[in-house]
């Protein structure tokens, strides 16, 4: 196994799949338009009438807020593999960055959703099931390249469990 793994990729670890760029697409092109309008509105509001100015800029920062944790919770996903196993790392606050995974030896399945809009968008709804613990399974939606991530799991799979099973009969 340590074999297919240094001829796959000598570095430390490969990136399988990320979010697929069209789903950011429409956030980005909102929070550029946003920028300009933001400008505009505030500049009304304290010429005509500023009491309400610090109310409206209150309230449009907040908008901006809600836009750009959007953004990051779509743009803030990576899977990755390793020697390990099988690893997503995600979050959009320094609280909530964390790394999630599911060892080689543990990973009961690897699968991904095949629907028309997955076909034609070309992302996927992939599941890594863990064999011991439903609660660390690893499920996300609209990762671009999907199939073929878990194509290459489960070949990983494949060979993790033909060097296993013949482990298994020298002994």
């Amino acid at each position: 196994m340590s074999n297919y793994y240094k001829s796959k990729k000598s570095e430390k670890h490969e990136d399988l799949a990320k979010r697929t760029w069209w789903i950011t697409f429409p956030l980005r092109v909102c929070m550029f338009l946003f920028y300009p309008l933001i400008a505009y509105a505030l500049y009304e509001i304290y010429v005509y009438d500023r009491n309400e100015f610090v109310t409206s800029a209150t309230a449009f920062f907040c908008l901006y807020l809600v836009l750009y944790y959007f953004y990051k919770l779509n743009t803030g996903l990576k899977l990755y593999y390793d020697k390990a196993g099988v690893w997503c790392f995600s979050g959009v606050f320094p609280w909530q960055k964390g790394v999630k995974g599911v060892k080689w030896r543990d990973i009961e399945s690897a699968h991904y959703e095949n629907t028309f809009f997955s076909w034609l968008f070309s992302c996927y709804t992939i599941t890594i099931e863990n064999r011991f613990k439903p609660e660390l399974n690893i499920n996300l939606k609209f990762i671009g390249n999907g199939k073929a991530a878990i194509e290459n799991i489960n070949e990983i799979l494949e060979h993790y469990s033909s060097a296993r099973n013949e482990d298994l009969a020298y002994e």
